[in-house]
């Protein structure tokens, strides 16, 4: 057996490489994998504010095909939707106790009724604000906000949160996830 090496095993140097090449992939691939909550909870918001857009294109044509009233200003008809609170075709930003006009005792913001949105097991926060003369509700999580009763102003701050914008006949609900 002479004049023949035996291979033994890796050598220092090709060790040294391998280890330098795993640290650069782990320094490019890690801010992927850290950045996925930020996604997921941008997607969760996109996702909310499309099913309300869905829900408002929904009401409105069952409110057209059903000749409901689609009066505008206080001469307007609220009524009930598959237990929602509708007025002019779309779902109203508060709730039906506030108005009186529902019995559910749920202070949830009838378009959240609508999509069956439940705040706690989304672990997201909700506040209200008067826009064009309507309740509108904006909801974000719980984690962006220092309070535990914030205003539609400190939600609107976080940058990362659904706004439910009613209007007389017509409503969008609209996702901002620059902040998440």
């Amino acid at each position: 057996m002479t004049g023949r090496q035996i291979n033994q095993g890796f050598t220092l140097i090709e060790l040294v490489v391998v280890i330098i090449i795993l640290g650069v992939l782990a320094v490019v691939a890690a801010p992927k994998f850290i950045n996925l909550s930020a996604d997921a909870k941008a997607a969760t918001l996109k996702a909310i504010a499309g099913s309300m857009n869905s829900y408002i294109t929904m009401s409105l044509a069952e409110a057209r095909v059903k000749s409901r009233d689609t009066v505008n200003g206080s001469n307007a008809t609220t009524y009930q939707l598959d237990n929602v609170g509708v007025i002019t075709g779309i779902a109203r930003g508060d709730d039906d106790t506030l108005t009186g006009e529902g019995n559910d005792n749920n202070p949830l913001p009838e378009i959240y009724e609508a999509i069956n949105l439940d705040l706690n097991a989304a672990n997201m926060i909700s506040a209200r604000r008067v826009l064009n003369g309507w309740w509108a509700p904006v909801l974000t999580y719980q984690d962006k906000v220092d309070s535990s009763s914030p205003t539609a102003e400190q939600i609107i701050a976080t940058n990362c949160y659904v706004d439910y914008q009613p209007n007389y006949g017509k409503a969008t609900a609209l996702a901002v996830t620059t902040g998440c």
